[in-house]
């Protein structure tokens, strides 16, 4: 394994990301029960939730893209 799931927030993200960092690991620890009291489809639910929350997480804190000094248009 890599490493939590807070490590590789921490790791891809300024120190604001740090507030959510107990996201991932409870939902892991959610997970580890489900699966050790027998409730395996709980379990592949909170691991794609994790997931989720580690991208969600991570997205947040990106730096806008950069546009070549141009200002772009959202949509119309």
């Amino acid at each position: 394994m890599i490493g939590s799931p807070a490590r590789i927030v921490a790791a891809v993200t300024p120190g604001d990301a740090m507030q959510h960092d107990w996201i991932p690991e409870v939902l892991e620890d959610l997970r580890a029960y489900a699966r050790e009291n027998g409730l395996p489809r709980l379990a592949e639910e909170l691991d794609s939730v994790r997931l989720f929350a580690l991208a969600e997480i991570a997205s947040r804190f990106e730096p806008p893209p950069d546009t070549g000094g141009h200002q772009t248009r959202g949509p119309r």
